[in-house]
């Protein structure tokens, strides 16, 4: 009846095994692959006969010695421990170096698992190694890596202020060319909300327009606005604002781009202040050519009547 139990474990242990999702290997205690199933098999393209029994040895695993995995590796063999790594596992080093037939020779990224099987006595008598193929994953955390590296270098331009806030108006982050616009260390503005920062004028316009973001109603606005600076001088912006929103549709923070263009609004003030002068000086020329004129047309006048009187006499 035991051994009729024992046979039947052995049986649902096999079922599991070759039915499972999980690329799975056994080893024995000296690190020679006894069995492999079939997921293993169509993750490394490899066939059982080509890798089962003294052919596949994971001591003598080129990819795993050069990724430096070995040592560790080693503890679950004989100190019965538990270990999980992931690894870039080029197929075909591993399989080259021990004369392993393949599907193809490439490189995948896997997650792995390795844990001890122990006997009787207490003894670790096998190792499972399971394999789970994160490519995917691996690619999507590249290029979101490489995205966010992009928006680093963009945050990081010092041709604009630009800074994250939040709903409630506070300064999230801001870049090195916002700190210099406004006169602040990064410090002392992430202590401060914007509407601190904005000249009194300029407060209602703006607020009304985040309103208005806040709600739903906009998700983009552009404002030329003033911002006082530490030192109190006035610094004029071009300010570009963008909500990001979370799934639900809510505020989620704010990026604002600021364009420093006080300079400008000095010189078309002073080209404002020259227009005008040139405005007077012309009004002051034709209000002086006209009395010119109409002198010139009261003597003619003049002359007129004086001959029309010479003539009676």
């Amino acid at each position: 009846m035991e051994m009729e139990n024992t046979s039947e474990q052995e049986n649902i242990f096999e079922q599991i095994f070759l039915q499972s999702t999980v690329s799975t290997q056994i080893l024995d205690k000296d690190g020679w692959c006894q069995k492999i199933n079939p997921k293993l098999s169509e993750l490394f393209g490899v066939k059982p006969e080509d890798i089962e029994g003294k052919v596949y040895n994971i001591f003598q695993d080129k990819a795993l010695e050069e990724a430096g995995i070995l040592p560790e590796l080693s503890t679950v063999f004989h100190q019965g421990k538990k270990i999980e790594w992931e690894i870039l596992f080029d197929i075909g080093l591993a399989s080259e170096a021990q004369n392993i037939k393949v599907a193809e020779k490439k490189k995948v990224w896997f997650h792995n698992w390795a844990f001890p099987l122990f006997n009787a006595q207490g003894k670790v008598s096998h190792v499972i190694i399971q394999h789970a193929d994160i490519s995917a994953k691996k690619a999507e955390e590249m290029t979101l890596a490489e995205s966010e590296k992009r928006m680093r270098g963009y945050f990081n331009t010092p041709l604009y202020g630009i800074a994250i806030t939040s709903p409630g108006k506070n300064w999230v982050e801001v870049n090195d060319a916002l700190c210099i616009m406004l006169g602040y260390t990064r410090e002392e503005i992430l202590q401060m909300t914007w509407v601190e920062m904005t000249y009194p004028d300029d407060i209602v316009p703006d607020v009304a327009r985040f309103s208005r973001l806040m709600s739903g109603e906009i998700n983009t606005y552009i404002l030329e606005k003033r911002f006082i600076r530490k030192d109190k001088e006035i610094v004029w912006a071009n300010l570009s604002v963008e909500g990001i929103r979370n799934t639900e549709g809510k505020l989620d923070y704010v990026i604002a781009i600021l364009q420093d263009i006080t300079e400008k609004k000095k010189e078309d003030a002073r080209l404002s202040e020259q227009n005008e002068e040139i405005q007077k000086m012309n009004n002051f020329m034709l209000h002086r050519e006209e009395k010119m004129i109409a002198l010139k047309e009261e003597i003619t006048a003049l002359k007129t009547r004086l001959a029309e009187l010479e003539e009676k006499k």
